[in-house]
């Protein structure tokens, strides 16, 4: 091979290689959150109208849910289902979520009883992505709920979160949290 047959082999295998400009970016370091950290108020929570409703085809005809059927003491929201038919409630996150970062809420249930069967219905969306939702026959005895989630896209603080529930008879429910947690 010849001096200039070797150097022009060079430098066409040198510009088949990419140059800096071609690299791939860094993925985004994303450090979870290790100390549980809460994302709600309990005692913030709002209505939503009608038009906001995400489950608009499960909201009955007429709403009844006098004040005091929806209350927050010590942090927990208590939501009383025999004063309050249908619950769709939201409020804005206190602060950013990432996407790597795990949340859990933990919502505890009395018996739920009815005098017919039918089911108690309960959903968290987070910017209107369902993250939770979750179907319970009544009867059925109490309960917890822990369910957990990453939100792929992440969250900012001020997006909105909504708590939908509803079921048949006098039931009691209570939301203690909805906070990251260690994954």
């Amino acid at each position: 091979m010849t001096r200039i047959t070797l150097t022009a082999s060079l430098l066409l295998a040198a510009a088949a290689l990419p140059s800096c400009g071609d690299a791939p970016a860094p993925a985004p370091s994303c450090e979870p959150s290790l100390t549980p950290t809460a994302l709600i108020d309990n005692g913030a929570w709002i209505t939503q109208s009608a038009d906001e409703d995400p489950f608009f085809d499960h909201r009955p005809e007429t709403i009844d849910c006098p004040e005091g059927a929806l209350t927050s003491e010590g942090g927990v929201l208590d939501l009383d289902t025999g004063r309050c038919n249908y619950v769709a409630i939201k409020q804005p996150l206190l602060i950013d979520v990432q996407p790597c970062d795990t949340v859990q809420a933990v919502l505890i249930h009395e018996a739920l009883f009815d005098v017919n069967p039918a089911t108690a219905h309960v959903s968290i969306l987070i910017n209107g992505e369902i993250v939770f939702d979750q179907q319970i026959p009544i009867p059925s005895p109490s309960g917890l709920l822990t369910p957990r989630w990453q939100l792929p896209a992440g969250a900012r603080a001020g997006d909105e979160i909504v708590l939908h529930l509803h079921n048949h008879g006098v039931n009691t429910w209570n939301l203690l949290s909805v906070n990251t947690v260690a994954p």
